[in-house]
């Protein structure tokens, strides 16, 4: 799906409820305008200032031009928004503005920037309407009977520098048309009536859809005794890649799309984990072979809208691959300063393949001190926090017990750092292959760097400091390096004459350390993704919005599928609170728009403890990356924060926004404690195919545990509502024992078919937590069971996705 551009509509229909009355037979209920004023403020979140900034660089991607022989363009959404803070007399340019506060065209150019924005805006939106605002007819005034299309054309060639003496109407005529242009929607909540459709007519419609089923026997045909595939995304675009309407399937995996419009259509299935499409146009009944692609995609395809298409329809086959579930639980619950105790990581190749380099990390918590450990496969090392256990058989488990002892001199309250990757903008563990860029920061590179047309450390104060470092061998042939010094420590062709180096010297050596250093980032990634989520993330109409209401901390679980599905981007916290979002997934992509509101850059990070690969494209990215486990590719856009890769190429820019943010749990003293870890899989061959069961934590708590249970022993079997609850994707349960035994904590779906066991193994009496990870169950009420020593017990739960 092509992504270069943002969603407009969908956000629109998030942010305003549009209730056009329609006119006659015109249907104008989808359309929706803002006015210059609207238009120019600052962003809070649900206004037109958020949509400004959110899909302002990916409409104009050069810059944002209105005028004829002269010109005014707007290279930012910022500019933009100065630009239409002004109320001069209108008038034509006289020569060419960039990013300019006023120009002698006054009103005029500001109402034109304003229409500039509304027409791109709803070219750019999915929401399907009978016609386009371009197409719409002014029905008032001196204009009356032009389209917006040929008012456009006209007021911006006067604009520009043409004469309209003669023409019967004046600068002033053109600013207010254009103004009531854009406010003629007000907000799409009402219809000022300077629009009707050209030829008042309702568009023909109908609908197309069929059904999306697993293909038992890979035929690419549906057979008797195939079932549907319940709760599938399926999205419609047309055949520029953009998004028109998205559904889900039924419980007999059957999707439509109800009033569509005649055009140029693909449908895409979005593929949930561990399934492949099918076998494509098997057989000679359309009605009954699938249609998609091996990108879920089916070819583009004429719809007359003169009759339903119900023959659309998707086969997914259950993907052969390795499957490595993780589970992590511990042997006591609660323990008191100086006591010792286990976690046990268990790893098992749930898949059909054979998987071989299995690595699982397992971060060892602050405040602890590692005694020993044993493996039934494998070896780990508590200095990496990397257990690696090589090849697993299809079916086959591996077990680490891992033995340590409470430390409480040693506060987990304290906030963590980057460890050797702080202060700098761009920090890469392996290769650099990035020409043609900024890097406003220092630079550092484990392994070899290629750099063509770039400059680094123009932002950073002049100190005489290692600006760029390199690991292993730099290839520099054109660019800056200013206010410090290059170090390399393999070889390099520098000095050379296109290169300049200002406020520092070439040199040799290698002055960090990292391969400690990506241990540290990679254990330090996991942990924070084992944090809690206290916010929302909500996807909605093609976006997501996170909203957080903690002053200080703002923790967010986002699934990778809806990450790499987002048309846009919302962040909308308190003010000067700090934000954690953690990002799962194994190939994400990061496109379309994006708002930040409350948190300023340097208090976000986007933590990415699974990905494997990264592609970012066309972001103004807002916040720090941590993704110490992928390959990077950063085409174009902007980081306003730190970015730390394993590799990367592209071309994006780095600003200099440095990461400070207070992320430690709150309320920690040396009696009160908690102890956390969190396993997770780092590298599988072949890729595994399920990264919802990739990770899983436990926590140990010392001293006064009256915030989860009494430290005496329970006397009763009790099974607490999981919590929170609706979740998405993960949520904790936890449990009372009076008595040590064999028990079981499953997760059932509403027909009884077992879903998941969380555990099933024996344990100590007192009070337990298990986290559950839903990221790859559709939405839905599940029950969970405890069963063991004379208990039976049952709650229900809501995954809300």
């Amino acid at each position: 799906m092509k992504k270069n551009y943002f969603c407009l509509g969908f956000i629109l229909l998030f942010l305003f409820s549009c209730n056009v009355k329609a006119q006659d037979n015109c249907d104008l209920s989808g359309f929706v305008t803002f006015s210059k004023t609207e238009w120019s403020a600052d962003a809070d979140g649900n206004n037109a200032g958020t949509v400004r900034d959110i899909y302002f660089l990916q409409a104009f991607p050069q810059g944002l031009t209105v005028g004829g022989t002269f010109t005014i363009k707007l290279t930012s959404s910022k500019s933009v928004a100065a630009f239409l803070r002004r109320d001069d007399t209108p008038g034509k340019l006289t020569k060419n503005y960039t990013d300019p506060a006023a120009t002698e065209s006054g009103l005029l150019g500001v109402n034109m920037v304003a229409l500039q924005l509304n027409i791109s805006a709803d070219g750019l939106s999915p929401v399907k309407k009978p016609f386009k605002l371009i197409e719409l007819v002014i029905t008032q005034g001196i204009f009356q009977g032009k389209s917006v299309a040929e008012f456009f054309t006209l007021a911006n060639s006067a604009l520009g520098g043409s004469a309209i003496s003669g023409s019967g109407f004046s600068y002033s005529d053109l600013s207010d048309a254009a103004a009531s242009i854009n406010a003629n929607f007000n907000n799409g909540k009402v219809n000022n009536g300077f629009l009707a459709c050209p030829d008042n007519a309702p568009a023909l419609k109908a609908s197309l859809g069929d059904k999306v089923w697993k293909d038992d026997n890979d035929n690419g045909i549906q057979d008797a005794g195939e079932t549907g595939f319940p709760d599938i995304k399926v999205e419609l675009h047309d055949c520029t890649g953009m998004l028109i309407r998205e559904s889900k399937t039924d419980s007999e995996g059957r999707y439509l799309f109800t009033d569509v419009t005649k055009g140029n259509y693909f449908v895409k299935i979005i593929l949930p984990d561990g399934y492949i499409a099918g076998k494509l146009n098997q057989g000679q009944d359309d009605a009954a072979d699938s249609d998609i692609k091996s990108d879920g995609q089916t070819d583009c395809f004429t719809f007359e809208a003169s009759a339903d298409n119900n023959s659309i329809d998707a086969a997914l086959v259950k993907a052969d691959g390795a499957d490595i579930q993780v589970s992590n639980t511990a042997d006591k619950t609660h323990i008191q300063c100086g006591d010792s105790f286990t976690f046990t990581v268990s790893a098992k190749n749930a898949g059909s393949l054979k998987a071989n380099s299995v690595v699982v990390s397992d971060i060892l918590p602050q405040g602890t001190v590692y005694v020993n450990s044993s493996a039934t496969f494998g070896t780990y090392n508590p200095a990496t926090g990397e257990w690696a256990i090589g090849s697993l058989d299809a079916g086959q488990s591996a077990a680490l017990t891992i033995n340590l002892k409470s430390d409480c001199t040693n506060l987990n309250g304290n906030s963590p750092d980057l460890g050797a990757a702080e202060g700098f903008n761009v920090f890469v563990l392996e290769n650099m292959n990035h020409p043609y860029s900024i890097a406003q920061g220092k630079v550092a590179v484990g392994g070899d760097a290629s750099l063509t047309g770039y400059s680094v450390g123009e932002n950073i104060t002049a100190e005489n400091s290692d600006v760029l470092i390199v690991g292993g061998n730099l290839t520099f042939t054109s660019g800056t390096v200013k206010n410090g010094n290059v170090v390399c420590g393999g070889t390099t062709n520098l000095p050379q004459p296109a290169v300049s180096i200002t406020g520092g010297t070439l040199k040799q050596g290698r002055p960090i350390d990292f391969v400690a250093a990506k241990a540290y980032l990679r254990n330090f990634s996991i942990a924070l993704n084992g944090k809690i989520a206290n916010g929302t993330a909500q996807p909605q109409w093609g976006g997501l919005t996170l909203k957080g209401s903690d002053p200080a901390l703002n923790v967010f679980n986002v699934a990778g599928s809806e990450f790499s599905g987002a048309m846009y981007f919302i962040i909308n916290v308190p003010d000067g609170s700090s934000v954690l979002i953690n990002v799962n997934g194994l190939n994400l992509t990061w496109n379309g728009g994006m708002s930040l509101v409350g948190a300023p850059q340097n208090k976000v990070i986007y933590n990415f403890s699974q990905a494997q690969t990264l592609k970012i494209q066309g972001v103004d990215i807002k916040g720090s990356i941590l993704a110490p486990f992928a390959a990077a590719e950063f085409q174009s856009g902007i980081v306003n924060g730190q970015l730390i890769v394993k590799s990367i190429s592209g071309s994006g820019q780095f600003n200099n926004v440095l990461w400070d943010a207070d992320i430690a749990e709150p309320g920690n003293t040396s009696e009160d404690q908690t102890y956390t870890s969190t396993a997770s899989l780092s590298i599988c061959e072949p890729a595994d195919i399920n990264p919802g069961n990739n990770s899983a934590s436990v926590t140990v708590y010392t001293g006064d545990a009256s915030r989860v249970d009494e430290v005496s022993l329970p006397e009763n079997f009790t099974l607490e509502q999981n919590y929170p609850n609706p979740f998405n994707p993960s949520t904790t349960i936890g449990f009372s024992l009076p008595e040590a035994g064999k028990y079981s904590l499953k997760v059932f779906n509403m027909l009884g078919q077992e879903i998941s066991t969380l555990l099933n193994r024996e344990l100590s009496p007192g009070y337990h937590k298990v986290t559950f990870n839903a990221f790859a169950m559709p939405s839905g009420v599940y029950i969970y069971r405890l069963s063991g020593n004379n208990v039976m017990l049952i709650r229900k739960m809501m995954l809300s996705k």
